[in-house]
């Protein structure tokens, strides 16, 4: 059992698997002996076996941890009543573990992954009140953002994610921060602000091939296509996207025509026409202001 978990722990899937099947042939004592429960159901959860998994972690259903797991494994497997019915029942049979405010947290986000953001919100809205720590005050804060953006109420988000980003209590959550703060922005046409904080980003770690484009469309949407011409030259001669190339080269195309580069912008399409031809950005409209968001 060391080994196969030596393998989930170095990220060795598949030879865990394997230790695993090993195992339980050679030692078939270990299918029902409840000190290995949480072990080889955790096994099986690493390596996607979500039914196999689901059969050891409810054997251990004493164990807070392996109610846990259940109730993931329920959600992978789309059966989200149980799903739900397993993370509530952790909060009031083990209130005082450490998975207490997980699972209340997880029962918020089977809410959001199925689009029930009125209950997902609702649900993470009582985490933040309740504040049980910064961890989880922060990611129930960052998912009524989430939230927020999804109902399209970007005013909301806007203000959750320039807290959040401020507050910056979670380094791991910053380039998402970031991301959804240059969304919310965008859709609000507040691009000098944008601007403000993807220059921010490009002298830090949150440096990345997302923010990097963001900035070439906020140039162009600020009117500034020299910058943004000379951003994208960058960006293509040091980037190779699927999604963000085919992209930078219309922002770039459109940035030429409004300065009247015709030959220079129909390059810039061309290239997107002989290189990425089954891209949707190939559709865009290159007469529109935002063709890149097409």
């Amino acid at each position: 059992i060391g080994l196969a978990l030596a393998g989930v722990a170095k990220g060795e899937r598949e030879k865990a698997f394997v230790h695993f099947q090993e195992l339980i042939a050679f030692y078939p004592s270990y299918k029902i002996h409840p000190r290995y429960m949480f072990p080889l159901g955790l096994i099986q959860w690493e390596v996607r076996k979500y039914e196999g998994a689901l059969d050891y972690f409810l054997k251990d259903e004493g164990n807070p941890a392996s109610l846990y797991f259940a109730g993931l494994c329920y959600r992978e497997l789309k059966r989200v009543p149980e799903a739900t019915a397993v993370f509530r029942r952790i909060t009031e049979d083990h209130p005082e573990s450490i998975w207490a405010n997980r699972a209340r947290f997880e029962v918020g986000e089977t809410f959001y992954q199925q689009k029930d953001f009125n209950l997902a919100a609702q649900t993470f809205q009582n985490i933040y009140r309740d504040r049980p720590s910064d961890q989880w005050e922060t990611l129930a804060y960052y998912r009524m953002a989430c939230v927020d953006m999804q109902q399209n109420n970007f005013k909301a988000a806007e203000e959750k994610l320039t807290i959040l980003a401020d507050d910056n209590k979670d380094p791991m959550l910053l380039s998402n921060i970031t991301y959804l703060l240059s969304e919310a922005l965008a859709e609000q046409k507040k691009v000098t602000r944008l601007i403000d904080i993807l220059e921010s980003t490009q002298k830090t770690k949150r440096k990345s091939v997302d923010n990097m484009y963001r900035l070439i469309w906020g140039y162009t949407a600020q009117g500034d296509y020299k910058k943004a011409i000379d951003l994208a030259n960058d960006f293509l001669s040091t980037q190779l996207d699927a999604d963000l190339t085919p992209r930078a080269l219309l922002v770039q195309g459109y940035a030429f025509n409004k300065l009247g580069k015709l030959p220079e912008a129909f390059a810039s399409y061309q290239l997107v026409v002989e290189n990425f031809p089954a891209t949707p950005s190939i559709t865009a409209r290159t007469s529109s202001p935002w063709p890149w968001r097409s």
